[in-house]
């Protein structure tokens, strides 16, 4: 039965009725709560269910109960042969208390993640024919029997007569087979593979086993040559022993979600191992829920090769380094005294998605430890960080080279005020190796250092790469002067007024590329001229880069006192700008422009005139996808009186055309079209598209074109224009056969 959307059983009641003689039944994709309930039904349906020998339940994603313990069905476990579940997440058991699986001989389980037990003590004294047992997959799995109600007896056994194969793989919480007084016996065991099960120290942790025969050994890793100490709790115990020992020593990138025996050395459980982490080098911290310091104050002498730290989606978290500890706790270590202060090796810290993150260091770490070496920081969604570096800290970090920050409502500085030491109270500091800082989604942001203003620029004297909001762009760039500065990014302007705000330029003389990106303004070049005369500093840009303006309607590039931007420009992107009409108004002239990108720019219909295409001499690259609108690429104007005139590509190598679904032609006019460097030309899914343009094409280099994306391009037949109309004609063939 498959993809049954009620959530009643009573439909699989009357299905079952049509089938007397049923011997083997699959549920897959169904919605069913519990699949049988405890309230009898109003007919007989043991009589029904009486040749049921196996079940299957597969992806039952909101099964809470299978049912198999309610007394109405008494006789259909006993019958069983073969029970398989799978994918049936928020199952806790198979069943909650005694059944009798007296003829059950396959138990499979597999990815039921909510499952914490299988069954109890009292149904596991059933299974005297069970030969194979395998269950894999299930995280949150801690025992395989579980104890029920007084086990007292210290003389009543547990047999599993018949049991040949057990396999238990990917278990990361299970700590043990069965953890009760009864003794475990399997005198038909062969075959043990624990694989992917860390945190198993014991089979059984208060009771014998007895097996008269294991001759394999049992199996911790796939393929691996099986291990055998005299019995199953010493093998387990040994390799327990080894993975916690040996394990910690050697590994050199961890992600603690997947280390559940990390993860006891880490909140305590486990003592730490001698030598424990002397070669690692980055620890990952991704949804673990288990501690609210990630760096505990008793691992921290153990961690100082670490070079690269990532914390993320762990909402327990409210600090990252646990220094609030005394003399005595710092100089803690396995052999004799540590380093004081630590020296750390950390080099690259990344933070995100921290909602209840209260500060990096819990306490002032001077005279604890130092990260002298940290070269990259980045910091996002931590919303309740107030600050980010103590002084001590920032003091230090003179190799410090990218810096970013990014929405952290409640961060009001960068670096604390040292409040413990007045000496050290609005200390000169500098960072003379930052190259890239990012300030975004700051709302109470008020300084970077000190509530006095400090010269930012000489704070960061070597900046290159600077991103930042709205409300940053004030607190950073007021009075400072970023003459190094190359790159600047403003991400998620929503202002009031739609000017761009060009006083940035004159804290920014020297910048070469400029990113605007997911903001509300309008126009980016006025028409009227500014007061101050920006033509020095405009002259210097080389990139301009807009994405996700959805106001856009113009850039400005035509007016007059933009030309020595528009002149000395060499990238142009434009991406999602839904409602710009054209790159430029009028003629310009793009003397030095040498890529072109436009992506997702749905309101233009053409890019340019003849008279702006013909200054594209140094154009290399040009790209336009997704433009839905986009008619044509170089529209005429009053071309025809001047056939014998030429538009030349010199340099265009590139040509990429695809998902133009209006696109009729490249150029509408009748100048001779001249690509004595085009290479390569792509126009994918532009279907309209009949002819490149109704006059002479010039393409020597250009030997195909390529028309499909998962297909080979189509040499060129005689010429440009005949093999564009080829395709379209059997285009137009197919559509009309289909």
């Amino acid at each position: 039965m498959q993809h049954f959307q009620e959530e009643s059983n009573s439909v699989l009641y009357r299905f079952l009725c049509m089938l007397p003689t049923i011997g083997k039944l699959q549920l897959c994709d169904c919605l069913f709560e519990e699949m049988f309930s405890a309230e009898r039904p109003n007919a007989d349906y043991t009589r029904v269910l009486l040749h049921l020998k196996e079940v299957e339940l597969t992806n039952v994603d909101n099964l809470n109960s299978i049912g198999l313990e309610h007394t109405w069905l008494h006789p259909i476990p006993e019958n069983l042969q073969t029970l398989k579940v799978k994918k049936c997440h928020r199952l806790i058991n198979l069943v909650p208390n005694t059944v009798s699986f007296s003829n059950l001989t396959i138990l499979n389980v597999y990815s039921c993640t909510g499952m914490l037990y299988l069954l109890t003590s009292s149904t596991a004294k059933s299974l005297c024919r069970l030969k194979v047992m395998d269950i894999k997959y299930c995280d949150s799995m801690q025992e395989i029997v579980s104890i029920e109600g007084d086990e007292s007896h210290e003389d009543k056994k547990i047999i599993f007569e018949h049991l040949h194969t057990l396999i238990l793989k990917e278990l990361s919480q299970l700590r043990c087979f069965y953890p009760g007084k009864f003794a475990l016996c399997f005198p038909s065991l062969e075959k043990v593979s624990l694989i992917s099960c860390s945190r198993m120290k014991t089979f059984s942790p208060v009771n014998r086993i007895d097996q008269t025969k294991l001759p394999s050994g049992v199996t911790f890793i796939k393929d691996a040559t099986p291990k055998w100490e005299g019995d199953l709790n010493s093998t387990i115990l040994k390799r327990f022993e080894e993975e916690t020992s040996e394990r910690p020593q050697k590994v050199t990138v961890v992600s603690l979600k997947n280390e559940p025996v990390l993860q006891d050395i880490w909140n305590g459980s486990l003592p730490v191992p001698h030598l424990c982490f002397q070669n690692l080098e980055e620890l990952i911290v991704d949804g673990c829920q288990f501690s609210s310091e990630v760096l505990p104050s008793h691992l921290l002498p153990f961690l100082t090769k670490m070079e690269k730290l990532t914390v993320q989606n762990c909402s327990s978290v409210k600090t990252i380094f646990d220094v609030k500890c005394t003399t005595e706790h710092r100089k803690m270590t396995t052999k004799g005294p540590a380093l004081i202060p630590l020296p750390f090796s950390l080099k690259i810290l990344n933070l995100e998605e921290l909602p209840n993150l209260e500060n990096v260091w819990n306490e002032d770490p001077r005279g604890i430890l130092t990260t002298e070496l940290l070269k990259e920081v980045y910091i996002g969604k931590c919303k309740c960080l107030t600050s980010l570096f103590p002084a001590s800290i920032a003091k230090d970090l003179v190799k410090l080279e990218k810096l970013h920050v990014k929405h952290c409502e409640e961060l009001t500085a960068i670096v604390a005020e040292d409040n413990a030491d007045p000496k050290e109270t609005d200390l000169e500091l500098t960072f003379p190796c930052t190259i890239s800082l990012a300030l975004q989604g700051l709302p109470k942001l008020k300084y970077f250092y000190s509530s006095l203003h400090c010269d930012m620029s000489k704070l960061i004297p070597n900046l290159q790469h600077l991103s930042l909001g709205e409300k940053e762009l004030k607190l950073i760039l007021q009075g400072s002067l970023f003459n190094k500065l190359k790159f600047l990014h403003f991400p998620c302007f929503h202002v009031e007024s739609d000017a761009f705000p060009y006083a940035f330029l004159l804290h920014v003389p020297n910048i070469d590329k400029l990113m605007v990106f997911c903001s509300s303004f309008k126009e980016i070049f006025c028409f009227q001229r500014p007061d101050v005369v920006y033509t020095e500093f405009l002259s210097h840009l080389k990139v301009l880069i807009f994405e996700l303006l959805e106001d856009l309607n113009s850039i400005g590039l035509e007016h007059s006192w933009v030309e020595p931007l528009v002149k000395n420009l060499e990238t142009l992107e434009i991406t999602r700008c839904s409602r710009l009409r054209k790159i430029a108004a009028s003629p310009v002239c793009f003397s030095n422009l040498m890529r072109l990108i436009l992506y997702d720019c749905h309101g233009l219909v053409n890019l340019f005139t003849s008279s702006t295409a013909k200054t594209l001499t140094r154009l290399k690259t040009m790209e336009i996808i997704n433009c839905k609108s986009v008619q044509e690429i170089v529209s005429h104007e009053g071309d025809a009186s001047h056939e014998d005139e030429k538009l030349i590509f010199d340099e265009l190598q590139s040509l990429i055309l695809n998902d133009l679904y209006e696109l009729k032609c490249f150029y509408t006019g009748n100048f001779t079209v001249c690509f004595p460097s085009l290479e390569k030309l792509f126009l994918i899914n532009c279907f309209k598209i009949e002819t490149f343009c109704p006059g002479t094409i010039n393409a020597d280099k250009l030997l195909e074109v390529k028309f499909l994306e998962l297909s080979d391009a189509d040499p060129l037949d005689i010429d440009l224009n005949s093999t564009i109309r080829k395709r379209f004609l059997q285009r137009v063939k197919f559509n009309s056969n289909n």
